[in-house]
Formats: structure tokens, C-alpha cells, sequence
């Protein structure tokens, strides 16, 4: 993988930083400390195209004791006979000659009897033989020969009968065709037997039937370059032979834009391949991983995000050139320990980059990914964000105001009756204060039968319910409307005579005996006992609370009233009324029990 650039890699951090609307600018001046991070991490299987051990070499083939092998002694043949001073007769560079033509023996049957001819000729006229076809304008071929490759070996004896005389005629050249004889007398019937099986497996043409020629094909397009001066004839005859093969098995010759295309996976395939993506977050070829570390190195990412990361974006290979700062994450033993006991036993880590931000006092680390992709926090801005909570908090004012119709406000029957309803508690005092007594005192007590009968039968839930709306109504009611009214009194102005029989009709009503007339209503003379004077009126509270506690044991015939009465400066005590001067007495004496000097008045 092509190592990233500084410049680009920094231009990347500042463009992902910039891109968030709530961010601070920054630029390419705030990006350091670039360099590499190597992740830990621990695999069942290794990864796909990882070096494979190579297998053990093959033991030698055995040599004969006799002499030099066939190959041996056509290798040394053809350095023999190599053009020194032509080199583009050599051999061509990236040709494998005997894999392009695999199929061509009829160019196995020319080159033998081309090569017994030449030697027929030469040993005839004992001149030496030409070394290629300079003469005719094309290159000749070289073809490099394998060990144990009987059928590309059939020409050497008569090549090499032919051959060994033009070295010279001296007693070197003499030795060598003696030494050779043998070998070629042992190679001659393998090669024969090796040509006929070719012949034999080689499909024939129906009698009378001349090879195919494919005049619309190039034989570029059945062997592809690198062919250099292959000439056009070997070439020809190739193609020709490998159609007629072809169409002998019952097929046309496949070419490379005929050839159907792998089949494209539909678009719910390619959809499911993203979602496994998605859901098992590792990169296609990659294995299952598991992260081997617990180590929180950069803040504020989470160990288990930052592996999810990376399992994602990171990279098998070294993202960053040798001489940038690399950090390798130490692997957790306790994990790794947990991770090879569940059979991951390959270690893979995996390689991203990183860079840090610098932001006033502050410096923030991020992941960059081999994609580009970045993992990390941002610097953002207080004034931005300020805003936008401005922005929000308004946002949600405006819509619960254009909301508010939706929580049901008061019709228009129920706004006329909020308005009728101080009118007739302001008419209601003085309606009972134009009627008579009695029936002043017969109508509030009916009013107090029904409010009760009334609070007896609502059930809880609507009483609750009418409290609720009563509240709500009064609470939708716009204050300035209701400032702008005039305050009405709704206090009952009665007098002692109506109020006093307002509290007998209550009192009857409730099982209790009647209260005391007030003195205005009391025929005669009125008594009241009255406590010391002093001048705390603390003291002059416990004389009152002695005084109601002594009523109780005056069987009904003591008033209920008692209060507290300041007169230059002192307080006293004053419990009345009393009708007769007699229970006034008793209610003394009582009082004189209880360690209080009363005192009986008349007024």
C-alpha cells in the first residue's frame, strides 16, 4: 500500500475537523506528532496470502555412473552452438516457448527432420551448418529444454550427428561424437516411443479435411503478450492447432471477449455482503479478530470502540514510511491468555495512523484509518454551542405556544359563566341582608344543607375533578381582564341578631347546644368575671386557659367566650357572658380553686 503523504494527511485531519458545524477552525499549523499505531489483535486462522513455508526440495535425480546425461549433454550443445556476435538471434526474454505451443507437434516432427537433413548435409559435404535462419529474415528460436522431456529430445541425435563435425576435425571434436554415441543410441527409442504416444493422443482430422485457420482471430488474442519476435508462421500454425483441438472436443475456441463474465452478484446480494459487513465489522478478507488489548491510550475512546475501529479501517500491512514514530499497544496477558484457550492462536495486528490536534491548551489524539476514515473528539466552540441552546430554548417556547390551543382552553358558555359567577356571589349578601331574619337565618341554613348533602353524594374522583377545572378555568382567565373589573365585596354584611341566629340554626343542625346571645340581644344586666391585671400577656393567657378549662365543670350554664383585654398598659383576662349574677359567682369561686383572683363586673 502507497504510504501517505504528510501534507495529505494533515489536510485530512484539518478538512474532518472543520466539517462539524459546532467545531473550531483550525488549520494545518495545529496538526502534530504524526506517526503510526499498531493494534494487537488475535485470530483463529492466519490472514489469506500470508508466506507459506516452503515445502522440502526434492531429492536429486539420480545421475548415471556411465557419462553425462541427454540433458546434460544438449545443454552443453546448445551453449555450443549460441551466436556470439548475434544477439538477436538468442533467446527472447519472457518467452516460455514450450508452454505457448504445448500442443504443436507437427513443428516437433519439422525440426527432426530438418535437423536429420542438416545432418545429412553436413556430414556429405563436411561443411559447417548454418546456425539459424538469419538469411530468410526471421529470428530463430531457442528453446530451453527440461530434464526428463523426451519428446523435445527426439532431434538431438541427428542435431548432435550433424552438429559435432563442424566443430573442427581435430581429436577433440573426434572424442566428443564418441562419447556421445552411446547416449544418443539409449535416447533415440524414448524419444520414438514418447513421439508416438503425442501422435496417438493428438485429435486427427477427418481424411481430406485441411487444418482450421481462424482468419478473424490475432493470435495476440489467444496468447497474450509478452510474445516479443515470436514469428507470425509459429504463431499461425498455434492457433490453427489449437482451434482444430477445440472443435474436435465439440467446442468453439473460447477468446478472451467471448468469454462469459464472472456473474455479478444482484442487488440483494450486494446489500446482504454490506449488512454482514455492517453487523460482523471486519474488512473483507480479513479474519475474525479479537482485540488482545484493555489499554484506554487515547482519551476519551473506549478500548472496545477503538477495536471496532480498526477492525474496519486498520490495515494488515505498515500504513506509515520507516522513518515515521511508531507506538505498538501491549497486548493484555490475562486476555491474550482467555484468547488462546478459545483456539485464536495467530497474531495478527493491525496498523493505523494517528495525529494530534492542538487547541490553545489542549491537545486532542485522533485514529486515522487507511480509507480516510477518523476516529476521535473534536475541540468544539463555547460561543456555538451557546447559540444553538439559544436557538433551542426559543425553538421550544414558539412551539408549546402554538401548541396551546391543542390543550383545550375555556369555550365560550364556560367563559359567560366565570363572568356571571362574582356578579351573583356580589348579589347574594344583599339579597339576605333586605330579607327578614328568619328568613336570612332559614336560607343559610338550607344553603349549608345542600353544600353538605352536595359534598356527601360527589364521589371523591369528581369533586377532585370540578376542584381541578375550577382551578384550570380560573387560571386560563386572562389577569388583565380580570384587573380591569371592579373588586366586588362578597363579605355577608350582617348584623348581631342575624348572625346570632345563623349560629343557633347551625348548632341545632349539628346536635350541639345553642351559643350564648351576644349582650347587645340579652335582657338586664350582663356579668363578666375578670381575671388580675399584669403586665405580661403571657400571664394574663393562662388565666384565659384556666377559665375555659373550669367551664366544663359549670354543667352547661358557663359562656364559651373568653378574651384577652389590654387597658393602660395591662392585661387582663375577661370571660362573660353571664345572664345571672349567681353563675358569675360560682364561676369565680371555681376560679379562686384554681389559684386565679377574679373578679365579678357588670356592664
Amino acid at each position: 500500500m502507497k504510504a501517505p503523504r504528510l501534507h495529505e494527511l494533515t489536510a485530512r485531519v484539518v478538512a474532518w475537523h472543520n466539517r462539524h458545524p459546532l467545531a473550531r477552525r483550525i488549520d494545518a499549523s495545529q496538526v502534530h506528532s504524526i506517526g503510526e499505531v499498531v493494534l494487537p489483535f488475535a485470530s483463529a486462522q492466519p490472514l489469506a496470502g500470508a508466506p507459506v513455508a516452503p515445502a522440502p526440495a526434492a531429492p536429486p535425480a539420480p545421475v548415471p555412473a556411465g557419462g553425462p546425461t541427454l540433458a546434460e549433454a544438449l545443454a552443453q550443445r546448445q551453449q555450443r552452438l549460441q551466436p556470439a556476435a548475434a544477439p538477436e538471434a538468442g533467446p527472447i526474454d519472457g518467452l516460455d516457448v514450450q508452454s505457448m505451443l504445448p500442443e504443436d507437434h507437427a513443428d516437433l516432427f519439422a525440426a527432426a527432420q530438418a535437423g536429420a537433413e542438416t545432418g545429412g548435409e553436413a556430414a556429405t559435404a563436411g561443411a559447417p551448418a548454418p546456425l539459424d535462419d538469419a538469411e530468410d529474415g526471421e529470428a530463430a528460436l531457442v528453446i530451453p529444454l527440461l530434464d526428463g522431456d523426451a519428446v523435445a529430445d527426439a532431434d538431438a541425435p541427428a542435431d548432435l550427428a550433424a552438429d559435432t563435425p563442424a566443430e573442427g576435425d581435430g581429436p577433440a571434436a573426434t572424442e566428443a561424437a564418441e562419447a556421445a554415441a552411446p547416449i544418443t543410441a539409449q535416447a533415440i527409442p524414448e524419444a520414438d516411443a514418447s513421439l508416438a504416444e503425442a501422435h496417438a493422443a493428438e485429435p486427427t482430422p477427418p481424411p481430406g479435411a485441411a487444418l482450421p485457420v481462424l482468419h478473424d482471430v490475432a493470435p495476440a488474442a489467444v496468447y497474450p503478450p509478452p510474445h516479443g519476435s515470436v514469428p507470425e508462421s509459429a504463431l499461425a500454425r498455434a492457433v490453427a492447432r489449437r482451434a482444430a483441438a477445440h472443435q474436435a472436443a465439440g467446442g468453439a475456441l473460447p477468446l478472451p471477449d467471448d468469454l462469459p463474465a464472472p456473474p455479478a452478484g444482484s442487488r440483494w446480494q450486494r446489500l446482504v455482503a454490506a449488512v454482514r459487513r455492517l453487523l460482523t465489522g471486519r474488512q473483507p478478507g480479513l479474519p475474525p479478530l479479537r482485540a488482545a488489548f484493555s489499554r484506554e491510550f487515547i482519551w476519551p475512546l473506549r478500548p472496545g470502540r477503538v477495536a471496532r475501529w480498526a477492525q474496519r479501517h486498520g490495515q494488515p500491512q505498515p500504513l506509515a514510511p520507516a522513518d515515521w514514530p511508531q507506538r505498538r499497544i501491549d497486548a493484555d496477558r490475562t486476555r491474550l491468555t482467555a484468547l488462546r484457550g478459545k483456539g485464536l492462536a495467530h497474531d495478527l495486528p493491525l496498523h493505523v495512523l494517528t495525529a494530534a490536534i492542538g487547541v490553545g491548551d489542549r491537545r486532542i489524539r485522533v485514529l486515522v484509518g487507511a480509507d480516510g476514515s477518523i476516529l476521535g473528539p473534536r475541540a468544539y466552540s463555547r460561543a456555538r454551542l451557546g447559540s444553538v441552546g439559544l436557538v433551542a430554548a426559543v425553538a421550544l417556547v414558539g412551539l408549546g405556544w402554538t401548541l396551546r390551543p391543542l390543550h383545550g382552553g375555556p369555550s365560550g358558555d364556560d367563559a359567560a359563566a366565570l363572568a356571571a359567577a362574582p356578579a351573583s356571589a356580589a348579589s347574594a349578601p344583599l339579597a339576605a341582608a333586605s330579607a327578614p331574619p328568619v328568613a336570612a337565618a332559614s336560607a343559610a341554613a338550607s344553603a349549608a344543607l345542600l353544600a353538605d348533602a352536595a359534598s356527601a353524594a360527589e364521589p371523591p374522583a369528581s369533586a377532585a375533578s370540578s376542584a381541578t377545572d375550577g382551578a384550570t378555568m380560573l387560571a386560563a382567565a386572562p389577569p388583565e381582564a380580570a384587573a380591569s373589573q371592579p373588586q366586588a365585596d362578597i363579605r355577608p354584611a350582617l348584623s348581631d341578631e342575624e348572625r346570632y341566629l345563623a349560629r343557633v340554626e347551625a348548632a341545632r343542625l349539628r346536635g350541639e347546644p345553642p351559643p350564648d346571645p351576644p349582650a347587645t340581644l340579652l335582657p338586664g344586666p350582663v356579668y363578666a368575671v375578670v381575671g388580675p391585671a399584669s403586665r405580661q400577656r403571657a400571664t394574663a393567657a393562662g388565666s384565659l386557659a384556666l377559665m375555659k378549662a373550669a367551664a366544663g365543670r359549670m354543667d352547661g350554664s358557663a359562656p364559651g367566650h373568653g378574651e384577652l383585654l389590654e387597658s393602660q398598659g395591662l392585661w387582663r383576662a375577661a370571660w362573660w357572658p353571664f345572664t345571672s349574677l349567681v353563675d358569675a359567682e360560682r364561676a369565680r369561686v371555681l376560679l379562686a380553686g384554681k389559684g386565679v383572683k377574679a373578679e365579678v363586673v357588670e356592664f
